[in-house]
């Protein structure tokens, strides 16, 4: 797998910081992530704000200014909408000290995913009609982590960002430890524990190809952010496992269900993460 940074591929910069004081009743049109979301939309905005055509020729020529093909991305106020620059009508936009990075997970289960072709919502599915689940891979193994794990990886990460421009245009990822990966088989039989009545039978299809081997060095996460998974593959199918058993005894309570949990790994990342 190869891991990239945007700044690889794109150059990412932002504006110079034009002041409130600096604004003027005309000149060169001076556009905030307001009026960018509007232009976007093809829709029109009151009360226009320029700046001089003498500053706007001072920035150009220090700092650049927008040109065609550039796309702009607001970081303030609406947040991640783009415009893509089509003409050479000259304007200037408001800086939104933007910083970016990619986070990339593994194989994500956990409570409350019901889509279509995924093992866990597939298993549930098969015990409600009192089904024969049928697994077309059973040694295929990938890096199983619950939801929580990338989630409190991408607030890591997010938090770091806010704090230092040394990772802005970085890829991370976020998984389970290099000796972590199980089999679909092995997932299903430690499944068996919670559901009983869990059956399956393997309808192998030569004909869909499919990697046996699927892993994530995330040694990056560790080295950079501090991050590391707190959860055994044994937690990860209990965690999983009860929400499911709870949703199939009472639907009605699952928002409270759900965040006992979010509170219950907050506190146990804790304490690992001291030890």
């Amino acid at each position: 797998m190869h891991i990239c940074k945007l700044s690889d591929y794109f150059e990412i910069t932002s504006s110079k910081r034009v002041f409130k004081s600096e604004w003027t009743q005309d000149g060169i049109p001076f556009y905030r992530a307001r009026e960018i979301v509007k232009i976007s939309k093809n829709e029109k905005f009151k009360d226009p704000i320029f700046i001089s055509n003498n500053h706007y020729q001072e920035v150009a020529k220090k700092y650049g200014v927008p040109k065609i093909g550039d796309l702009l991305v607001t970081g303030v106020g609406t947040l991640g909408i783009s415009l893509i620059i089509e003409n050479e009508k000259p304007f200037y936009f408001k800086d939104g000290n933007i910083r970016i990075a990619v986070g990339r997970a593994g194989n994500v289960i956990g409570g409350g995913d019901w889509a279509k072709d995924r093992i866990i919502p597939d298993i549930i599915r098969s015990l409600n009609n009192n089904e024969v689940l049928k697994i077309r891979s059973p040694k295929a193994t990938r890096p199983w982590q619950h939801v929580l794990e990338p989630l409190s990886g991408y607030l890591t990460l997010a938090y770091n960002l806010s704090l230092s421009e040394s990772i802005h245009g970085q890829a991370f990822n976020f998984g389970p430890p290099p000796r972590s990966d199980y089999n679909v088989e092995q997932v299903l039989s430690e499944l068996k524990k919670y559901f009983q009545n869990l059956k399956w039978d393997i309808e192998e299809n030569k004909n869909f190809q499919e990697s046996q081997l699927l892993k994530l060095d995330c040694s990056k996460a560790k080295q950079i952010l501090n991050w590391e998974s707190s959860m055994s593959f044994k937690e990860t199918i209990q965690f999983t496992s009860d929400w499911y058993n709870r949703f199939m005894e009472n639907s009605s309570s699952m928002k409270q269900f759900s965040i006992d949990q979010i509170k219950h790994y907050s506190q146990f990342k804790e304490i690992r993460n001291k030890k």
